[in-house]
């Protein structure tokens, strides 16, 4: 897995309804940025060869629904950066996708006055954690402006799952006063090394379940921190411009669960400055939101970038690569 320093202006596309609830330059040459798929020569020029045999630096855009019990239900647009690392035999590609960076925009709740954003942000070495994730894609159409389409990838943070594209994920369970987790074992072992099916598991190793978000302005209750897992499932389609760019839509599946919470300052509350009791835990549940994809396209664009590129040299030149 690539490493490198994050910048983090939100959080991930998949934590989305958390936050609810609250160049054409042809082929050949050497592996350095192209400098925007926008860039001269984006059209597909027909007659050179494809090769993709490359890492690529991937700006998906999502557009996406959130409900939320009815105390949210909105449209909002959330940007995800990764790296592709693509192995070509004939019209047969696999590829090997590392995450480095995701931006969810606040979420502005009804009020009069407005109230502030609601806030939620990675914690701590969270994107670090997460494993690539493998897979294929197919070369179509003619030798040259073919078409790219890969097979559904799916990654999941903080939970080992059974059946990884279809079971439920976990969730916190809340009987009376009391609150369990699903724990994989051995108990409070990172996802890494954590042994068990359809369990959570300490995503970053910060000793906390699943992954963990630091929470603002949230609704209702009071967090500062929301202690979830998480399931994307995406795939790209679209056209081979070149060698050197793709660029076409994406379909995304986004799923979450509620493992449990830490409370903010509320003096005078039940639950002040301390882990989540069973009502704030219970809360969170029922709030978790519906995320689906809404009727704007999502779409991506990948641009062939120098194979040594870090995710924090993808993040600090987004607008160079991906112009706006």
């Amino acid at each position: 897995m690539r490493h490198g320093l994050q910048k983090f202006c939100g959080v991930a596309c998949v934590l989305a309804g958390w936050v609810a609830a609250i160049g054409c330059g042809g082929g050949g040459g050497d592996d350095d940025a192209d400098g925007g798929v926008d860039g001269p020569g984006s059209m597909c020029v027909p007659g050179n060869p494809i090769d993709l045999n490359h890492t690529y630096g991937v700006l998906a855009t999502l557009n996406v629904h959130v409900n939320s019990a009815g105390l949210v239900e909105t449209d909002t647009v959330s940007e995800m950066l990764l790296l592709f690392d693509s192995t070509q035999t004939g019209t047969a590609v696999s590829v090997s996708a590392t995450l480095c960076d995701i931006e969810i925009p606040e979420i502005q709740l009804m009020g009069t006055p407005p109230p502030p954003p609601v806030i939620f942000m990675l914690g701590p070495g969270l994107v670090e954690s997460v494993a690539d994730v493998m897979g294929t894609a197919t070369l179509g159409g003619t030798e040259s402006c073919a078409t790219f389409a890969t097979q559904p990838m799916t990654i999941i943070i903080g939970a080992k799952l059974v059946n990884p594209t279809q079971g439920m994920l976990p969730q916190a369970t809340v009987m009376g006063g009391t609150v369990t987790v699903p724990e994989c074992m051995p108990t409070g072992a990172t996802c890494a090394t954590a042994t068990g099916t359809d369990c959570a598991c300490d995503q970053e190793n910060d000793m906390k379940p699943g992954a963990t978000l630091l929470a603002m302005n949230t609704p209702l209750i009071t967090l500062d921190e929301a202690y979830v897992d998480l399931r994307t499932t995406f795939s790209l389609s679209g056209q081979v411009r070149s060698s050197d760019a793709i660029q076409g839509t994406l379909t995304a599946t986004l799923e979450q669960g509620v493992l449990g919470c830490h409370c903010g300052s509320n003096p005078g509350g039940t639950c002040d400055m301390a882990p989540c009791g069973s009502a704030e835990v219970n809360i969170s549940k029922t709030i978790n939101p519906v995320i689906t994809q809404n009727a704007m396209p999502s779409t991506f664009r990948a641009v062939r970038v120098d194979a040594a590129l870090t995710c924090a040299q993808l993040v600090a030149m987004r607008d160079t690569i991906f112009p706006r």
